[in-house]
């Protein structure tokens, strides 16, 4: 079986313009790939409950890493920080995460400090309350 090649496919529309779009076969091992890690019961993932700034809760899975972030600045200064984090599928928490939402995981309690987008995962940091 011959498989596609992992490529962009570059369309010019107009002078000075580029449309950049993804096969179909890359948009589906995407999904297919966030599939199995976020599979809350044969994955990596666990269940996680958002509690948004309007009282309202959003339950999805998501994988929690709860070991501090430790930065190394050269020269044998280390900052270790109290940051966790944890990844979730961007539309599976729809409004997107904003840092005024709090997390439960492993009935502990988080804030959110940012949550950037990445490939349809957000990834969020977190601080816990």
């Amino acid at each position: 079986m011959i498989l596609p090649t992992l490529t962009f496919a570059v369309v010019l529309k107009a002078p000075g313009v580029t449309l950049i779009t993804r096969n179909a076969f890359d948009t589906q091992a995407e999904e297919d790939l966030v599939d199995v890690f976020f599979d809350s019961t044969d994955g990596f993932a666990e269940s996680v409950v958002f509690t948004r700034a309007d009282g309202r809760t959003v339950t999805t899975s998501g994988i929690f890493d709860d070991n501090p972030l430790e930065m190394d600045l050269g020269q044998d200064a280390v900052v270790d920080g109290d940051t966790s984090v944890l990844m979730v599928r961007a539309r599976s928490v729809v409004p997107a995460i904003t840092s005024t939402d709090k997390v439960r995981i492993r009935g502990a309690l988080y804030r959110v400090v940012s949550a950037p987008i990445r490939h349809g995962v957000a990834e969020c940091r977190l601080v816990k309350v």
